[in-house]
């Protein structure tokens, strides 16, 4: 919710990603911050973005738990900077700004940098590809 880096605009092409995708599309938003981004901090950084709360989760809680979360099962980038590598107070990670795409099941399916140009496109057609899939 403080991040001096690609976060914000992760966010709003996350709440883009969220209008254009189908009702049985879900979104998670994990934090890196996890002992500034309370669950009340949460809830009013998903606020700025219209998230639906039925349909887009913004996750905190202790710090290993979202680590593991993110590092071990979704496979994610994510370290900490030394505070001499800080270009300000809220500068704190180095992480990717990949959105992870998951299934029913649970598994990872697809990882696409969110930044990219063609992101949405992607990111929609494996959603609505993953949504054709019979249930198994």
């Amino acid at each position: 919710t403080r991040c001096g880096g690609p976060c914000p605009t992760m966010t709003r092409e996350m709440a883009t990603l969220a209008r254009s995708a189908g009702p049985n599309a879900r979104f998670v938003t994990l934090t890196t911050d996890p002992e500034n981004d309370t669950p009340t901090v949460m809830k009013e950084y998903s606020a700025r973005f219209e998230a639906d709360p039925k349909r887009w989760s913004f996750l905190t809680g202790p710090k290993k738990e979202i680590a593991r979360l993110a590092v071990q099962d979704l496979k994610f980038t994510t370290m900490e900077k030394d505070p001499g590598q800080q270009e300000n107070e809220n500068d704190l990670f180095i992480h990717s700004s990949n959105f992870m795409v998951v299934d029913k099941k649970g598994r990872v399916r697809a990882s696409v940098e969110s930044l990219e140009p063609f992101a949405q496109d992607t990111l929609l057609k494996i959603i609505k590809d993953l949504e054709r899939e019979p249930a198994r």
